[in-house]
């Protein structure tokens, strides 16, 4: 069953982005709080993807509670972000996803290798490159608060990929569990 819920899931993924700004240029999103409904379909994603799963164990049931929590608000957050910011600035901050899962990684004691931190520091010059072309102007307020919103929502984003990686090595949790949970 897998060739039927990978493809949904991929293409749910695809969607959100889209979603988000053909609803933001049609000025769907105008006051606070912005919408979270473009949020939907990547939900409807990954509890697809729980068809693949072995079924839940009942004492893994607060570990899955604090993922979902964990990617709940992440998901909140840099949703809230994007929608603030626009999809250029979105995509250098939350491409610091990777950087930041090493970082929390190594400081949760896992050992990465020469090549990992080499790719780690390749895409955070990348990322250094390309922001500061960015031109960020002190009457963008939306900016302003966004890029904070953005930056935590980004930060949780990468805890919750550590502490999934965790939960299935550690917990004995099954991937595709822990992905619909």
């Amino acid at each position: 069953m897998w060739y039927v819920y990978m493809p949904l899931y991929v293409v749910s993924g695809v969607i959100q982005p889209i979603l988000t700004d053909s609803l933001k240029y049609q000025g769907g999103v105008t006051g606070w709080p912005p919408t979270l409904l473009t949020l939907l379909a990547a939900s409807v994603g990954m509890a697809l993807v729980g068809g693949l799963g072995k079924g839940s164990n009942p004492s893994h049931a607060n570990t899955l509670a604090k993922a979902t929590f964990l990617d709940i608000t992440a998901g909140a957050l840099c949703q809230s972000g994007l929608l603030m910011v626009g999809s250029g600035v979105f995509t250098v901050v939350y491409s610091s996803t990777t950087a930041w899962t090493a970082i929390i990684s190594f400081m949760g004691g896992h050992q990465l290798t020469t090549q990992q931190w080499l790719g780690v520091f390749t895409i955070s010059f990348g990322l250094f490159v390309h922001a500061a072309d960015l031109h960020l102007s002190p009457d963008n307020v939306r900016l302003f608060v966004g890029l904070p919103i953005l930056l935590v929502g980004t930060f949780l984003h990468a805890g919750a990929f550590v502490y999934n990686e965790h939960a299935i090595r550690e917990r004995g949790i099954d991937p595709f569990t822990l992905c619909s949970a």
